[in-house]
């Protein structure tokens, strides 16, 4: 794994130094902004927020522009009715849709999804999500897709997504660690804990090959949730404390925040309730 990560921290230099080397300033900003890309991967969240005002000064275009928006919101926190911010991430959406670039567009109203799902921000936030979504001319069980329907709205899509997870679990084997992933994801918020047990092992695997520590600690908390969903308390327990230390080692507060809630939730059902306080208030 560590050998990976030196891999990845090569490409990041490497990315950098083109960057340098670049004499037009709109190269320069999309090798940095790739970059970027790379820091994300490794969880190094202090890097990816110097690369990203070093590209915010190159007079970024518009695609460019949407480009940052993802990079400023990933590790952002989810603040409670942050509809402002949701709202960006729709506008950035559509300005990158109207570049043909549906991949980025995905990303972006992933990120308003989110909030959707951790701020609470349903009716016309979530609808605006869901519309954009759909029209964008990726297939319908694209698994970034049909996550983002699962955020937006898991009662009001929940059957929607549901077919569309059958369709991407018949070729589960051919899915990348990063489909995985969203899968897994689209099915616990639609309360498929088996199946999104599945969809994380998978995803779980692939990323510890990978070296990719950021993502790595984001799909650990998620399984150690559904662990504890599905009863399974030595599985979770083992879960929560690795995702845990990851998340602190890679400096993602967000995901070491739900580690600790996970701790919390399985000492309450454990009947520790004076543990489960400490850890809350921790």
């Amino acid at each position: 794994r560590r050998v990976l990560f030196r891999s990845i921290a090569v490409a990041i230099t490497a990315a950098r130094r083109a960057a340098a080397l670049s004499a037009d300033s709109s190269w320069r900003c999309s090798r940095l902004l790739r970059a970027a890309e790379l820091a994300y991967e490794t969880g190094d969240s202090d890097l990816l927020q110097r690369l990203v005002r070093e590209a915010e000064q190159l007079n970024p275009d518009a695609e460019q522009r949407a480009r940052l928006t993802w990079l400023r919101a990933i590790f952002a926190d989810y603040l409670p009715g942050d509809q402002g911010q949701t709202q960006s991430l729709i506008d950035a959406a559509a300005v990158a849709a109207d570049a043909g670039n549906s991949d980025l567009a995905l990303r972006l109203l992933f990120g308003a999804a989110a909030r959707c799902w951790r701020s609470g921000l349903g009716g016309q936030a979530a609808d605006r999500v869901a519309a954009a979504v759909e029209a964008l001319p990726v297939p319908q069980a694209h698994p970034r897709r049909v996550v983002i329907l699962a955020m937006a709205g898991p009662i009001r899509w929940g059957s929607a997504v549901s077919e569309r997870l059958a369709v991407i679990e018949a070729s589960a084997g051919e899915l990348s660690a990063d489909e995985a992933y969203l899968a897994g994801m689209a099915a616990r918020a639609i309360g498929d804990h088996n199946m999104a047990a599945r969809f994380l092992a998978s995803a779980t695997s692939q990323l510890r090959a990978q070296g990719r520590l950021g993502l790595l600690a984001q799909a650990l908390v998620m399984w150690g949730w559904v662990a504890i969903a599905q009863g399974s308390w030595d599985s979770a327990e083992i879960l929560v404390d690795e995702s845990g230390r990851l998340a602190e080692e890679v400096g993602q507060s967000w995901w070491r925040t739900g580690s600790l809630i996970a701790r919390a939730t399985l000492r309450g059902l454990q009947g520790t309730a004076d543990a489960a306080e400490r850890l809350v208030a921790e």
